[in-house]
């Protein structure tokens, strides 16, 4: 093991070589130098909160309750939350990926409360009467992987048992977990639904211990017993959660859980893991907090090496084990709630960028995989036009398709504006790298004043469509927090470069199930069942898809499985399909849901039988397609044991006197009730 550090070595410009879980001097550093000092904040501070796409916004949670800044943290002000009773009562703060003012707050004994005004107001989404476990809240985060960015997850300490998961919508909320004192959810892989949690089991309720689960209502995964867990942040680069506790070191955790590293300073007592932009948007690094010695480090290189940003900092052995330290979003500036002071942390390099802000913040676009449908139609629709005889009905078809396309992806401009302090004297060159948009990857910012850069470009179906095609961008994906590196230079001087992040989000989107001739496929049957995917036209391949499903006679019963599909059915108001019989038809058909879990054998919801519940226009099956709407509300009524976060497919079941066949067209999960006026020819 390596020298012990001490902090009056732990220099801003100091680079150290982990050797043992401890970091030991090698070289002189020249990147990124932090100067801490004291500032001016709210009395009482208890925690920072950055927002996680506007670099310059700042919460944080006091005595008397919650402030925002809007200019760096230099001016505070107390906003009201009209409607909720005690402000100073927030224990928990959750940011709406894709709405910049939409803020979900827990509170110590009223639930949990929401603002969509930047906490001018707030109304009550959560309580004991609609669900949650307990109204005392000890954490509170968004699903991952819930693209409507609706559900809440929230843990109640030691008050009570269980992961309260809410609907910001109906306000509705239900209880899993139940048997764990959850302390901290912790979202894993954003672009996945994986969860990490701080918990206790209700017999042994103070032995915390380090759970993971691929999704809520999944198995969880014991990985740390009896520990004493601070922090956790998701690292991208290494795919990866980095987990801090006071008496293990750090933990890094990967493989989905089945990889579990530890990388030693067990006794040195980590309060925190963040993770935050590097210079440029190809690179992370990963921060950790260990005051008594070591301050504040960073990582970009799986804690190979760590450097040392701790100039100024307050440190020692009587720093609460409740500070924090937490980056601004594009990782320009850092903030500390320390002993309840607030401390920021600042790059102070001759030339660099002080802040970069895009705005508007957030921009919603159909999903990558409907864009791709819109632009693989059209261009079928391309190289049928010339050779068949039904020109006009096709150029009809690719009219409609570039229509489609055009408001998938709406119009906007984007302004992009920078801080850049450089020395006296010198004008940099400043541009942005807007690749990830189709745009240049050197755009040039036009210099203000007073050391500001500003940039506006059109965002347009034809730009998104031709980034959404390239295949050699490893960077993650949208829909999520978009970076653009913005970088400046000047003679004699090293470039410098800060991330803006842009929010680039998928509007609320039907699944449609039944297009896939590869997808479907049909499970375990009882009874007599055959199951085939045809066209209504099989010369023509673009036309869409239909099942035939032919049963009887007796009994019956018929899974059909999406391979891919796997979706949260609570997400959706409606699960719709049209339907007609071939010849004469049962009185009835019932339809179930069901799940498909990694740990354990599918569950299969009772059935609901459509005609007799209504759910069939005209009554009944006929030999004419008619429209069968089952509200998932009814679907999850009599649902025990069934994972709605799960939901991969459904089945039909009945009992016939003889052969029948079925033709089942336009399957699919809608978002909302005005969706179902839109037939399968009118989307792709």
């Amino acid at each position: 093991m390596g020298a012990v550090l001490h902090a009056e070595t732990n220099a801003p410009d100091t680079l150290f070589t982990m050797r043992g879980g401890w970091p030991c001097h090698t070289a002189e550093y020249t990147g990124h130098r932090l100067a801490w000092a004291p500032a001016s904040g709210p009395i009482g501070l208890r925690a920072i909160h950055p927002h996680p796409l506007v670099s310059a916004t700042v919460y944080a949670t006091a005595a008397d309750g919650l402030y925002r800044s809007d200019d760096d943290a230099a001016t505070w002000r107390r906003v009201p939350l009209v409607g909720l009773g005690d402000p100073s009562a927030i224990t928990a703060v959750a940011f709406r990926p894709d709405e910049i003012e939409t803020i979900a707050l827990g509170t110590r004994a009223q639930g949990v409360w929401l603002t969509t005004d930047g906490g001018q107001t707030a109304r009550q989404i959560g309580s004991m009467a609609a669900g949650l476990a307990a109204e005392a809240i000890a954490c509170l985060v968004y699903t991952p992987g819930d693209v409507l960015h609706r559900t809440l997850l929230a843990g109640h300490g030691r008050n009570a048992t269980g992961v309260s998961r809410g609907d910001t919508r109906s306000g509705s909320w239900t209880v899993a977990a139940p048997d764990m004192h959850v302390f901290r959810i912790l979202p894993g892989n954003p672009h996945g639904r994986e969860l990490y949690l701080f918990a206790s089991q209700r017999i042994t309720p103070d032995a915390v211990e380090i759970y993971y689960a691929s999704v809520l209502g999944a198995y969880w995964q014991r990985l740390v017993a009896d520990a004493q867990p601070t922090d956790g942040a998701w690292f991208q680069p290494q795919q990866a959660m980095y987990l801090t506790t006071l008496d293990k070191g750090i933990l890094r955790c990967s493989s989905g859980g089945g990889t579990l590293q530890e990388l030693g300073g067990a006794d040195t007592g980590w309060f925190g893991a963040f993770t935050t932009w590097d210079a440029h948007a190809d690179q992370e690094r990963l921060g950790l907090y260990q005051p008594s010695r070591l301050g504040c480090v960073w990582t970009t290189n799986d804690l190979d090496t760590v450097v040392g940003q701790s100039h100024g900092l307050q440190g020692g052995t009587l720093v609460s084990d409740t500070s924090r330290i937490r980056p601004n979003a594009g990782g320009t500036r850092f903030y500390g709630a320390i002993n309840g002071v607030l401390w920021i942390g600042r790059d102070t390099a001759a030339l660099r960028i002080d802040s970069v802000s895009i705005a508007p913040g957030t921009i919603t676009v159909s999903s990558p995989a409907m864009r791709e449908e819109f632009w693989n139609a059209g261009q079928d629709a391309m190289r049928q036009y010339a050779a068949t005889s039904r020109a006009g009905a096709m150029a009809g078809r690719l009219a409609a398709t570039l229509h489609a396309l055009n408001g998938a992806i709406p119009h906007a401009t984007v302004s992009v504006q920078a801080r850049v302090l450089s020395p006296t004297g010198t004008t940099p060159r400043v541009t942005a790298d807007l690749s990830r948009l189709g745009l240049s990857q050197e755009s040039p910012l036009t210099a203000q004043s007073n050391g500001l850069y500003a940039l506006s470009f059109e965002i347009t179906g034809e730009t998104l469509s031709a980034a959404a095609r390239r295949r050699d961008d490893w960077r993650a994906s949208w829909p999520g927090p978009l970076a653009i590196t913005v970088s400046a230079t000047t003679p004699g001087e090293r470039p410098v470069g800060a991330v803006g992040l842009f929010g680039l989000y998928t509007r609320p989107e039907d699944v449609t199930i039944g297009r896939d001739t590869w997808a479907l496929y049909l499970g375990d049957t009882v009874g007599h069942v055959a199951f085939a995917c045809e066209r209504d036209d099989p010369n023509q391949y673009w036309i869409p898809l239909h099942q035939r499903l032919s049963v009887g006679p007796g009994a019956w019963c018929a899974p059909i499985w999406h391979l891919n599909l796997c979706v949260n059915l609570a997400d959706y108001e409606a699960l719709t399909f049209k339907l007609k019989s071939v010849g004469p038809a049962d009185r009835d058909l019932s339809v179930h849901v069901c799940d498909r879990p990694n740990d354990a054998a599918p569950t299969m919801t009772p059935g609901i039988a459509l005609a007799a519940s209504g759910y069939i226009d005209g009554g009944s099956v006929t030999t004419v397609y008619r429209r069968v709407t089952i509200p998932v509300a009814d679907l999850l009524k009599s649902s025990a044991g069934f994972n709605a976060e799960l939901f991969a497919g459904l089945a039909f079941s009945g009992q016939s006197a003889t052969n029948r066949t079925y033709l089942i067209d336009d399957l699919r999960l809608v978002v909302s009730r005005s969706d179902l006026a839109a037939e399968a020819g009118n989307t792709p």
